[in-house]
């Protein structure tokens, strides 16, 4: 080996990562250094994404929890304008219900990204300016 070309370092890892990589290790043959370097190697291969990548994706899921946050809102006032006026809503409810049904998920899936990108307060933000019965 090219001493030259290699620093020395001393790692801890927890136990089970251990025994999971000498498993690697001597499935392939390999040295268990080999098998650490050849995995960080392959991380390397992965581009990660850019600040400004996340901070792009941020904001287009921060618009649009906030458009259907938004529109839950928005809908919620009319069936209560509605039946405070003595009309019947059980046509339009049942849209909006069903309306409801596609978006809602959308919503949860948007407000799970944000948390992972670290904009829990962007989402906190949302349901405070946007409170929807049910969201």
């Amino acid at each position: 080996m090219d001493d030259e070309r290699y620093t020395r370092i001393t790692l801890r890892i927890p136990k089970e990562l251990h025994a999971k990589l000498q498993d690697a290790a001597d499935a392939t043959s390999k040295s268990m250094n080999a098998e650490i370097i050849g995995r960080l190697e392959g991380t390397f291969a992965i581009p990660a994404p850019s600040l400004q990548t996340q901070s792009r994706e941020a904001e287009l899921l921060r618009d649009e929890l906030v458009a259907i946050v938004g529109r839950k809102r928005k809908n919620e006032e009319i069936l209560d304008y509605l039946r405070s006026a003595g009309l019947p809503t059980t046509d339009l409810g049942e849209v909006f219900a069903k309306e409801w049904r596609e978006l809602g998920p959308k919503a949860l899936i948007a407000a799970q990204r944000l948390r992972e990108l670290g904009e829990i307060e962007a989402v906190k933000q949302i349901s405070k300016r946007h409170p929807a019965k049910g969201v």
